[in-house]
């Protein structure tokens, strides 16, 4: 499943069975003389770096490193492969045929807990902060009057994490719901039609059903009431991040140098960003609103605190109560930011 424009693939469809890593992404070399250690960094300037990623806006930035020459600035030869499906893009990093890749913060762990693979979680990407929500009649003024309702939303998806998550938090078993499972982008048009009490979608179209069905349907509970619950990181194979350190500091001072040119030069970066995900300016800003791309240093500030890890064992424990994982993963096990410059 696939989002269009800059709507990424939200699915949370399962992983498929990882294949064994081969080459220099299972080998993690002994240490090298001072010498040596410097050819090994001329090498991997010249390698050919494969970057997976979707059509999403959280991972906008890397167009502009693109676009911008920020990788060339690095010495780095990227190539930014697209991804229609997510059992694609994930499949494609454990099998090493790319090195790096734009992950959900739910699948890292599945990846891990699931499927054993040796992953590196470099830099938190972004955070959907009200670009997915659970709309409902006016009805219902609260998520503890969802009991015994029908809910659309499609199953496997980030719709389905934040549904799980709502329901839990106000004490409502999942099995005192009804559930219609609905393509994401049909949930709220069913709620507007009358066939269900609540529905959860993402954006464009909550913004699209509450502008033009505002008198009848509202947002019940939204993604920005969770922070933390919905989002990505730079994933990088284990083995190739420790054999190539270099790869990966420079792959990070890329994305800050995007930032920062985005933070200076607005429209123009935002302009890039919706070239690469194959979008309109216009059509990005009901997105942008109800996401959170973050800096590296809002990542140091994040990790320092602890948040970070709180939020990871936050879709830990709601994967684990929808069944997915049995056991969540702390963030210690996977997240590595002393990369970031």
């Amino acid at each position: 499943m696939s989002r269009c424009l800059a709507f990424r693939a939200r699915g949370r469809a399962a992983l498929v069975a990882a294949v064994c890593l081969t080459g220099v992404l299972t080998t993690i070399a002994a240490p090298l003389p001072a010498g040596a250690r410097a050819v090994r960094a001329r090498q991997a300037d010249a390698l050919l770096v494969k970057l997976g990623t979707e059509a999403w806006i959280g991972y906008g930035p890397w167009w502009i490193a693109q676009t911008k020459g920020f990788f060339t600035k690095e010495g780095l030869h990227v190539q930014i492969v697209n991804f229609q499906q997510d059992a694609d893009r994930n499949s494609s990093l454990a099998a090493g045929q790319t090195q790096f890749s734009n992950i959900d913060t739910g699948r890292t762990i599945q990846m891990v807990e699931n499927n054993k693979l040796k992953i590196s979680l470099l830099l938190l990407l972004d955070d959907s902060e009200g670009a997915d929500a659970m709309l409902s009649v006016k009805s219902i003024s609260a998520v503890s009057q969802l009991r015994g309702q029908t809910i659309a939303y499609e199953q496997g998806t980030t719709s389905d994490l934040l549904l799980h998550y709502a329901l839990r938090k106000v004490g409502i078993p999942f099995s005192a719901v009804h559930s219609s499972y609905i393509p994401a982008a049909d949930a709220a048009t069913a709620l507007v039609a009358g066939h269900v009490k609540a529905a959860v979608t993402y954006e464009p179209y909550i913004s699209n059903v509450v502008s033009t069905h505002g008198s009848n349907v509202h947002v019940l509970y939204s993604s920005a009431q969770v922070p933390g619950l919905i989002g990505d990181y730079l994933v990088g194979n284990a083995a190739f991040v420790q054999a190539h350190p270099d790869i990966a500091r420079k792959l990070l001072r890329a994305w800050n140098d995007a930032m920062t040119y985005w933070a200076a030069h607005r429209a123009d970066g935002t302009s890039i960003m919706a070239a690469g995900v194959g979008s309109t300016v216009k059509d990005l800003q009901s997105t942008l609103r109800g996401v959170k791309i973050y800096t590296v240093a809002q990542n140091k500030a994040l990790y320092r605190s602890g948040e970070i890890g709180r939020r990871y064992l936050l879709v830990g424990g709601t994967l684990m109560s929808q069944g997915v994982v049995k056991h969540p993963v702390p963030a210690s096990q996977v997240v590595n930011l002393s990369y970031l410059p």
